[in-house]
């Protein structure tokens, strides 16, 4: 209540202008449209995170996902320190990343050979 008497409503979260918000930096990044954001947003009903039901819906990309996660935080950052934390997490997502497409790969190249030569081949990887 202000000293006049009036009562102020309080600024209230708003996922469509807040420009920290997981949909409008997807948006800033071009990841998704404002209309993905809108039908992502009316699918939020489910309590799933945002950014889960633009993965569900083939809008976003885990690592997208967890780009714009990061980016979050940097926002809210506060000091030096919290931005080198950040980018020691970015660098940890890169590694953790690669070992997930490195695994899938090698995983497509154990399936196809078996296919072509009939004969299962021995996982050597981590041997």
């Amino acid at each position: 209540m202000s000293i006049f008497g009036f009562l102020i409503a309080e600024k209230k979260y708003d996922p469509y202008t807040d420009p920290d918000s997981f949909g409008n930096i997807a948006i800033e990044k071009s990841y998704i449209t404002r209309d993905e954001l809108l039908s992502a947003l009316d699918k939020q009903e489910e309590r799933l995170p945002l950014g889960e039901i633009l993965i569900s819906m083939g809008k976003l990309t885990a690592w997208q996902r967890d780009e714009i996660l990061i980016e979050q935080e940097k926002r809210k950052a506060k000091s030096p320190n919290e931005l080198s934390m950040l980018e020691l997490k970015k660098q940890r997502q890169v590694i953790h990343h690669i070992r997930r497409q490195m695994d899938d790969l090698s995983n497509a190249s154990k399936e196809f050979i078996e296919a072509v030569n009939g004969v299962e081949v021995e996982d050597k990887v981590g041997s």
